[in-house]
């Protein structure tokens, strides 16, 4: 936080002040902070333990937006019973950033331990699947961020 040579000083305002990742900032421990990062995604199935795709759906009209997260995630469900039902659906839910760029956002997660039934379900998506008119779908796989 400091410049140069000069030392600087950080403040953190949290309601989690004990969190780990603030603990081992606060003494530096990259290694520790690593160590306690790899056990936490392990524990809730996240990378690199398990594979993700993000879907983006995002409009002018949030109804048609919300309103199509739902058919989306039934239409994702039906194909998923189809492949064999080895993929994780969270949401949807609307997308941290909810509005952006004047297009409002709602999100799909899909997470699976191997690639091939996340690949083989957004293949048989790809082709079972159209947004209609003024929706728009965008799949991220193996997103670096989830905004």
């Amino acid at each position: 936080a400091g410049r140069g040579d000069d030392p600087g000083r950080v403040i953190i305002q949290t309601l989690n002040p004990d969190h780990y990742a603030l603990t081992h900032a606060a003494t530096g421990s990259m290694e520790a902070f690593y160590d306690a990062e790899l056990a936490f995604r392990q524990e809730t199935g996240y990378p690199p333990f398990v594979h993700l795709a993000a879907l983006y759906l995002t409009g002018t009209a949030a109804a048609s937006v919300e309103r199509e997260g739902q058919a989306l995630a039934g239409r994702i469900r039906a194909l998923r019973r189809e492949t064999g039902g080895r993929v994780e659906i969270l949401g949807p839910s609307p997308a941290p950033l909810v509005k952006l760029r004047g297009r409002f956002r709602w999100q799909l997660l899909l997470k699976a331990l191997h690639r091939t039934p996340l690949h083989r379900l957004l293949a048989r998506l790809r082709g079972a699947y159209t947004p209609p008119s003024g929706v728009r779908l965008q799949i991220d796989v193996d997103p670096v961020d989830l905004m």
